[in-house]
């Protein structure tokens, strides 16, 4: 849902998703060229399609824009 250089503003973000009822959660990645960035995130969904049809629920209660992602970790 959104990115950021500093861990505390993506912690911001995630708590005050989680408070709203979003399984939200920040996870840190290396961005060659920017150093860390620091990723709020929002669920696991089963496949992309799912995805698709929570980001589009959330970016219109939220105004947040989005990007599907896989986490090839899970």
């Amino acid at each position: 849902m959104a990115s950021f250089a500093d861990q505390k503003g993506a912690e911001t973000l995630s708590q005050k998703l989680k408070k709203k009822g979003y399984e939200a959660y920040v996870a840190a990645g290396e961005v060659p060229e920017k150093g860390t960035r620091y990723r709020v995130r929002i669920g696991h969904y089963p496949s992309r399609a799912e995805a698709q049809k929570a980001a589009e629920g959330i970016q219109e209660a939220e105004k947040l824009s989005f990007l599907i992602t896989t986490d090839s970790g899970k």
